[in-house]
């Protein structure tokens, strides 16, 4: 691990150089932000390949990742720890993502956290529970690494000003 002193000089420079041009893009912004906390992202789903992906896909952008198999992980996992996001698919063992979305967006204290709902296939896009669940976002396969990414982003760095 990198000395904090240096890091945090070299953070000083960038921040110096980026602030001595005229137009700052966001992402060169939170890049010369280190400091900044670690934002958490829970991700439900069954132990699978697409669960790994966006495991993958989100600790390489520095975000913290929190895994949970299903409805009785995601209680324990919220019981112990803040998360940012909740990230979760449709098909999960005991309760269907539809039926925990809506609990979430039920509870008094968790429903200004974001829920993104990862649909098991295209054809749930029509899916009546989908309105009813309430999910912040949808996300309809075939999806790109971008489209998870940018949801996720929307979400934690411009939330819903109705939601305050």
């Amino acid at each position: 691990m990198p000395d904090k002193s240096i890091r945090k000089r070299l953070a000083a420079i960038k921040r110096k150089r980026i602030a001595a041009k005229k137009i700052v893009s966001l992402a060169e912004f939170r890049e010369a932000t280190p400091d900044r906390e670690m934002r958490s992202v829970l991700v439900v789903g069954p132990d699978d390949p697409e669960r790994e992906r966006i495991r993958v896909l989100l600790e390489s952008k520095e975000f913290k990742v929190i895994l949970a198999a299903d409805g009785i992980e995601l209680s324990s996992v919220l019981e112990s720890s803040r998360v940012d996001v909740i990230v979760m698919g449709t098909e999960l063992p005991w309760i269907d993502g539809f039926e925990l979305c809506e609990l979430l967006k039920a509870h008094a204290l968790l429903k200004k956290t974001p829920v993104l709902l990862i649909a098991s296939s295209p054809e749930e896009r029509d899916d009546e529970r989908l309105n009813s669940a309430g999910p912040d976002e949808v996300i309809i396969p075939p999806f790109s690494d971008d489209a998870i990414l940018s949801a996720i982003e929307e979400k934690i760095f411009s939330p819903d000003p109705n939601l305050s």
